[in-house]
């Protein structure tokens, strides 16, 4: 049996069907209407942002979680451009004139993963999300955009070597998705778990992972303190591809290690 929402058709079995007209009777409405709800529902909790004419695609779309992503609850209220200005805007435009392997060091629930992959269908991303929790959003993100054949989550942290870390998870009491899990114990003056995870470096994950002949575009460096230590595991990328990178730098992050690098690998 077919129902129909608007220009949507479902099938559904007959005797599905006829609970759920006994169920709408009794509550004084039609299958179709509750359908409409449901699906309104469901879209009430997914936010779309449109991008520039030319992308590989029009939008992209990230699960709200009831307003507990930030970032997507940003993008619901303003252009996709206004989250952290003028860095997307930089962002795209680089993904999408050079594209190429995208390194997203802490990719979080994965905007820039995303539009990466929305810039250029040339694109991959090598997305970076060791917390497990942030990750499995993550990858909802990936699914619910079609993206996952351009766009890997890998469970691997970023670090200066491969091998094994701690991984300090901060508290999760304030209403809000946190993000900003470290492997610098310092970076929180309190956390609620701590979990053994695995690390990597930037040149082997490019070796071991990117695919073959693709120059690497972009390395995002948004790792909560950690910044220097990823660095040092990318000297070789850095100077064969010499990639944009982009890092976040915080009060406590070392600027004088940061510039050491930009100065010796020709930056300035």
């Amino acid at each position: 049996m077919t129902a129909s929402v608007g220009r949507i058709e479902l099938e559904i079995d007959e005797a599905v069907l006829a609970v759920a007209r006994a169920y709408a009777a009794a509550h004084g409405t039609t299958v179709e209407a509750l359908m409409a709800g449901a699906l309104r529902t469901m879209g009430a909790d997914v936010m779309a942002a449109r991008l520039p004419l030319g992308s590989s695609r029009p939008f992209i779309t990230m699960f709200a979680h009831k307003g507990r992503d930030t970032t997507a609850h940003f993008l619901a209220n303003g252009a996709w451009d206004d989250f952290e200005q003028p860095m997307p805007s930089f962002f795209y435009s680089w993904a999408r004139s050079h594209p190429g392997v995208i390194v997203d060091g802490g990719a979080n629930t994965g905007f820039y993963a995303l539009l990466s992959a929305a810039a250029s269908d040339r694109n991959h991303v090598l997305a970076f999300e060791p917390d497990p929790t942030i990750r499995g959003l993550l990858q909802a993100n990936i699914d619910a955009n079609e993206m996952a054949g351009r766009i890997v989550a890998i469970a691997p942290a970023l670090s200066a070597q491969n091998g094994r870390a701690a991984l300090y998870i901060p508290p999760q009491d304030h209403g809000v998705i946190e993000t900003s899990s470290s492997l610098d114990s310092r970076f929180k003056s309190r956390f609620s778990e701590i979990l053994e995870v695995e690390t990597v470096t930037v040149d082997h994950a490019v070796q071991s992972m990117a695919p073959t002949g693709q120059p690497v575009s972009i390395i995002k460096i948004d790792v909560a303190g950690h910044e220097v230590a990823v660095l040092s595991g990318a000297t070789q990328t850095v100077a064969e591809h010499r990639p944009v990178i982009f890092a976040e730098v915080l009060d406590r992050s070392d600027c004088g290690a940061l510039s050491a690098f930009i100065a010796r690998h020709g930056y300035l």
